[in-house]
């Protein structure tokens, strides 16, 4: 073969080539990428989908009970609070379940509740009806006083006379009470006594003692004497 029929095969490969090449990125890059989004789109149609509903989320909130007094002379005491609407709500009372209601629809919900005397704890547990989750509201302690605080009075006698115009109250009563002579307030000591000091006016004195404790009841002695100079 001569070396211009060399030159010409060597010319006829390379056009062929390029034909090719032109071809393939013309047509076959085409052909590449239908195939390779073929694929993508099978892979997809394949894939296990999301639910749009998933499962459902339910927030529980604790139940709240409004404040109680510490104390009270009531035997019967109203006990209310709000919870989640339409959900269960348990009284419990000195640890032992006392009653249960529906909250409505507002979550609003309210007990009766006889007190023991003395000491009372309360709280209540809300169960939601559609996960049957519990939650409880925080406790509270009433005390239950029905009787009278106790007041003695050992000193002044009533309807006596003092010639000394300073004059000591004193007394006893139980612990944990307020005593007032006068309408000033007196210092009760652990054991119930007290004393306090007065300052008698010439002639009749009105002496005025009044015991009370946590729950508000109240005991009153009024004592009369009478200061001679």
């Amino acid at each position: 073969m001569t070396r211009r029929q060399s030159k010409n095969s060597l010319f006829f490969y390379l056009l062929i080539f390029f034909i090719c090449a032109a071809l393939f990125f013309r047509y076959g890059l085409d052909i590449f990428v239908d195939w390779a989004f073929t694929i993508n789109q099978k892979n997809k149609s394949t894939m296990p989908k999301k639910s749009s509903q998933g499962a459902k989320i339910t927030l529980i909130s604790d139940p709240i009970l409004e404040e109680m007094p510490d104390a009270t002379n009531e035997a019967i005491l109203v006990i209310k609070g709000r919870a989640d609407p339409d959900t269960l709500v348990e009284l419990y009372h000195n640890q032992q379940k006392a009653s249960s209601l529906n909250a409505d629809f507002n979550g609003q919900f309210e007990f009766e509740q006889l007190l023991e005397e003395r000491n009372n704890q309360f709280y209540v547990v809300s169960t939601d009806s559609y996960s049957q989750k519990q939650t409880q509201s925080k406790l509270y302690n009433v005390t239950f006083i029905k009787e009278p605080p106790n007041l003695e009075i050992s000193s002044p006698q009533d309807n006596k006379k003092y010639y000394d115009s300073k004059l000591i109250v004193e007394g006893i009563t139980d612990s944990e009470v307020y005593v007032k002579v006068n309408n000033a307030s007196v210092v009760v000591k652990a054991d119930g006594s007290f004393s306090h000091s007065l300052q008698l006016q010439k002639g009749e004195n009105q002496i005025e003692i009044i015991a009370s404790d946590q729950a508000g009841n109240t005991t009153e002695k009024k004592l009369s004497v009478t200061y001679v100079q």
